[in-house]
């Protein structure tokens, strides 16, 4: 894991907690608690501390494993903290850990959503310079061996030579063209 200080770890923890709080204080009827277990209840904002969450995470380095374990964490420490606290298995504090839960993994949704988002839209920008920064080059080197080739002043060593520079760039445009592909 990343090398962050306990106030790096917890940074978010107060702010998804309070999250969690509010959207355990809301009514909800059995449909939505369904909809919410099915994934079907929509997700929240991108300024949200999950989304936040996930975006500090991937900047710092965190794979989406270790930023799901912090949420793994975060749902034990409460929870063994609410056992200490007297739980007596009242059916209104079952009730209450079972929409505890339910807001954890809703948070725990938000945030996987948004690393995913962040990492893909950072595949599709590498991709992007890729195909535009690396073809372009590549375009100006073909032309630069074709030219040279036909020149009437060149050694055979010299047309040897531009004849295995055009053909290094066209394996390697042949691979970027080949990875752009993949990709997409």
């Amino acid at each position: 894991m990343p090398d962050l200080d306990v106030i790096g770890l917890r940074n978010h923890a107060e702010l998804i907690l309070k999250i969690v709080a509010a959207d355990m204080r809301l009514s909800q009827t059995e449909q939505q608690q369904i909809d919410k277990a099915e994934s079907r209840e929509p997700l929240r904002d991108d300024t949200n501390p999950a989304h936040t969450h996930a975006m500090t995470r991937l900047v710092a380095g965190f794979t989406m494993d270790q930023m799901v374990s912090e949420y793994r964490a975060l749902r034990s420490s409460v929870l063994r903290l609410w056992l200490a606290d007297g739980f007596a298995g009242e059916a209104y504090q079952v009730h209450d850990m079972i929409r505890f839960n339910e807001a954890i993994d809703q948070a725990l949704v938000e945030s996987i959503a948004a690393y995913g988002q962040a990492v893909e839209n950072t595949r599709k920008t590498t991709l992007a310079v890729l195909g535009h920064d690396l073809r372009s080059p590549l375009g100006a080197a073909m032309m630069a061996g074709g030219l040279l080739q036909n020149a009437d002043y060149l050694r055979d060593r010299e047309v040897k030579l531009s004849k295995q520079i055009s053909t290094s760039v066209r394996r390697a445009t042949t691979m970027v063209n080949d990875l752009l592909d993949l990709a997409r």
